[in-house]
């Protein structure tokens, strides 16, 4: 469907994320995320869009058990982001063929333990390809980046969890 269209959104998160140090758990951390927003955008084709949007939140991140390896941090945040969608896979559940590529660029006005603004870009690519009726291979690559500055503890790039060494918790 090829087209401009428009997509309010809104969200809540609420999960756990231990810390590792050489292996060990040395803290399990609390976060919560509560955001609303708008993106505006235009669908090439069934395929591929392109969006841009605004949102605002609040975050927060606490210690539950453990050393203090982080600050606790609360606060509202504001972004602007672009982000481009492309998704060819042949099933939702489990694909045999095709790329799923998520890609974002997003501006952080403001956001909690920051000094400044903080823009960060990220990219998630997934590729699968039938290898007769009962293989499949598949390659998952992502990257993301916060341009040379460092993120506060909220929004830096995390290990581990769904699609991300699922064997993993959070590192």
């Amino acid at each position: 469907q090829a087209g401009f269209f428009v997509a309010p959104r809104a969200s809540y998160e609420h999960r756990g994320v231990d810390l590792y140090s050489n292996g060990d758990r040395v803290a399990r951390y609390t976060s919560q995320d509560a955001r609303i927003g708008v993106d505006v955008g235009y669908g090439f084709n069934a395929r591929s869009e392109i969006r841009a949007g605004y949102a605002f939140g609040y975050q927060s991140g606490s210690r539950q058990i453990g050393d203090p390896v982080l600050p606790n941090v609360s606060g509202t945040y504001s972004v602007a982001g672009l982000r481009w969608n492309y998704d060819s896979l042949d099933n939702t559940v489990v694909p045999s063929r095709g790329i799923l590529s998520r890609n974002t660029l997003n501006f952080y006005f403001k956001s909690p333990g920051a000094t400044g603004n903080i823009t960060q870009g990220e990219t998630r690519t997934s590729v699968f390809r039938s290898l007769g009726e009962r293989n499949i291979l598949f390659a998952i690559a992502a990257a993301g980046t916060t341009f040379g500055d460092t993120a506060p503890a909220l929004r830096q790039f995390t290990l581990g969890g769904l699609f991300r060494v699922g064997g993993y918790g959070y590192e």
